[in-house]
């Protein structure tokens, strides 16, 4: 946890400004506690405790010298009689270190530079160049990291969105030593550039670093965060020479979840960045895409990849949803093609659900992890069981063991389709289920039945 001690004010009042300390622990709490509270300093405790429950903005000076802003805060007040002043504490959304800045919404910012662990695993990075050498009087370890290289070189992919966004795999490095340099460290890693041909908000830079977090979730198949945020701003900077030198601005929000403290087991990643090299540029197009059908299966999709606790129907119902909904919005040709080739009893009988789950499973028969013998009626029947509970118990409802074996096969389905909406054909993602170490796509599951 990080803790800043300074004066704090409101944008509207900057000459009434109280002491307190900001508790800030990423993922968890934004909250400020200050002996006092803004406003009339009067005797009348009361009036202070009906105070308006919440502040859109509040500007801080910590000791350190450095600006905060503190957005969408709700207030909370306790009061010792004895003491005869309040404690004022104020939970915030929003966090923005280095700038104080009066809304999430000013188009302040032209750049933001994001590190991720995971995509240090993901996009290998090159900048430092070491070698063993051998036993030959020359024993020891040659370390090289080049003091001033071109901020060209250290770019390797990039990517313009419609909206002018540059999104760039970066190179980056970084050397550690103490007092008299008796240790030293040095540290290298793959960061996310993205920069705006105009200034924009923190939302839109916030928005687009979610969409990437989105992508690497899908390519890891674990729930990835960023753990550093920093963006620049033409007003924040410091001029040495005829150079500016940026002032890096740090933000974070409390609905954004920490990185995860889990192992990185890249062996269980999806694809990394070297299997899908030639066709990245073609996949991060689809995946920026602004389409509205295709934001709502995104979100499920990440809520599948990993599983919250103990298993559940809620994560089969997630699974199900996904895969229905992307049945609807991208397999219609297919799927009136396929309703038209049954009779008309068939027609009666089986449910939308049916034919879609019937039309993909088709679909993806080629690909050897997908069971094209899934018992249709079982999913089905266990989706309105659930979704709709229905209470016929003449029809057959999986258990938990086979719900469990059911969602992951739902699962892989479900990524069949989101590979196919980003341009991959059947034999190209054949080959990254191939490639991919992780069990999902080599285990059977033993769950086939008649469809």
């Amino acid at each position: 946890m990080e803790k800043y001690l300074g004066r704090w004010w409101l944008p509207e009042h900057p000459d009434d400004t109280v002491s307190g300390t900001l508790y800030y622990e990423p993922g968890i709490k934004i909250q400020l506690e200050l002996i006092g509270t803004f406003g009339e300093q009067n005797d009348n405790l009361l009036a202070i405790l009906l105070r308006s429950q919440s502040v859109d903005v509040i500007y801080g000076m910590s000791a350190d010298g450095s600006e905060i802003s503190l957005f969408n805060c709700s207030t909370s007040y306790s009061l010792n009689s004895r003491a005869g002043f309040p404690i004022a504490r104020f939970s915030a959304n929003s966090i923005v270190v280095g700038m104080h800045l009066y809304d999430i919404d000013d188009n302040q910012f032209f750049k933001a530079k994001i590190r991720i662990p995971e995509l240090s695993y993901w996009f290998i990075p090159s900048y430092i160049e070491h070698y063993h050498l051998g036993e030959t009087g020359n024993d020891g370890v040659q370390v090289t990291m080049p003091r001033l290289k071109n901020e060209q070189d250290c770019m390797s992919e990039q990517f313009t969105t419609t909206d002018d966004f540059s999104i760039c795999l970066y190179n980056d490095a970084c050397f550690h030593s103490d007092t008299f340099s008796l240790n030293l460290s040095f540290e290298q890693f793959s960061s996310l550039h993205i920069q705006s041909a105009s200034p924009k908000s923190l939302r839109r830079f916030y928005e687009i670093v979610v969409r990437y977090e989105h992508f690497l979730s899908l390519a890891t198949l674990r729930q990835v965060s960023y753990s550093d945020f920093i963006l620049l701003s033409e007003n924040c900077f410091q001029q040495v020479g005829e150079v500016k030198k940026f002032r890096e601005i740090r933000v974070d929000t409390i609905f954004h979840a920490a990185p995860s403290t889990d192992k990185i087991d890249f062996i269980r990643f999806l694809f990394s960045y070297n299997t899908i090299h030639e066709q990245y540029q073609m996949i991060i197009k689809h995946w920026f895409l602004e389409d509205s059908e295709f934001n709502a299966i995104r979100g499920h999709f990440i809520e599948t990849i990993d599983y919250k606790g103990p298993f559940s129907y809620i994560n089969f119902m997630t699974v199900i949803q996904a895969v229905e909904g992307y049945g609807h919005r991208y397999m219609k040709s297919e799927i009136r093609k396929y309703k038209s080739s049954l009779d008309k009893k068939q027609k009666k009988q089986k449910t939308e659900l049916h034919h879609i789950l019937a039309v993909l499973l088709e679909y993806y028969k080629d690909i050897r992890c997908i069971d094209s013998a899934l018992d249709i009626d079982l999913l089905v029947n266990t989706r309105d069981y659930h979704s709709h509970l229905f209470s016929n118990t003449k029809k057959e409802i999986a258990d938990v063991s086979e719900l469990y074996n059911l969602t992951n096969e739902l699962q892989k389905l479900l990524i069949c389709c989101i590979l196919s909406y980003l341009g991959l054909s059947n034999s190209d993602i054949e080959q990254i289920f191939k490639s991919t170490h992780n069990t999902l796509f080599h285990r059977p599951l033993n769950v086939a039945g008649k469809q």
